[in-house]
């Protein structure tokens, strides 16, 4: 009974040294760390494999390089959120650490367009999702004539 006792405590012992070990191993893509630390401070972070190489290259990474001031491009209205502090004024990270980030979430994400698993037929409306009409209005002043 004793030695059942002792085995159980000594497996206890290496498991809490295996968990705490664990937590403490640092993350070896450069990339995700500094995505860890930029993105999350405006929103949760996405794992790679949400969207294809593509959608990540051409559309979500170039949209956030102009929200965090790294380019410029179709977003005009960049400029309008900044004043209402919606963006930084400043960027808070270099061009090569942005690189990393695009870096990690292209070679992470998969090569071709995803399927989705909840594909509603066609003229069918979803349950838990409806569509409207947006406008970006609010983020412009207009000149009274």
């Amino acid at each position: 009974m004793r030695n059942v006792r002792a085995g159980r405590a000594m497996y206890s012992c290496i498991m809490l040294i295996g968990i705490l070990w664990g937590c403490q191993q640092p993350i070896q893509n450069p990339g995700k760390k500094l995505a860890m630390q930029h993105c999350q401070s405006c929103h949760l972070l996405p794992s790679p494999n949400e969207l294809n190489q593509q959608t990540w290259q051409r559309e979500v990474l170039p949209n956030m390089a102009a929200k965090l001031g790294l380019q410029t491009g179709k977003w005009n209205e960049i400029q309008s959120l900044k004043e209402m502090h919606l963006f930084p004024d400043t960027v808070n990270l270099s061009r090569e650490e942005w690189m990393e980030i695009v870096a990690y979430f292209t070679k992470a994400s998969p090569p071709f367009p995803l399927q989705s698993k909840h594909i509603l037929p066609e003229g069918m409306a979803s349950p838990t999702f409806t569509s409207g009409h947006f406008s970006y209005s609010c983020f412009y002043h207009h000149a009274s004539s």
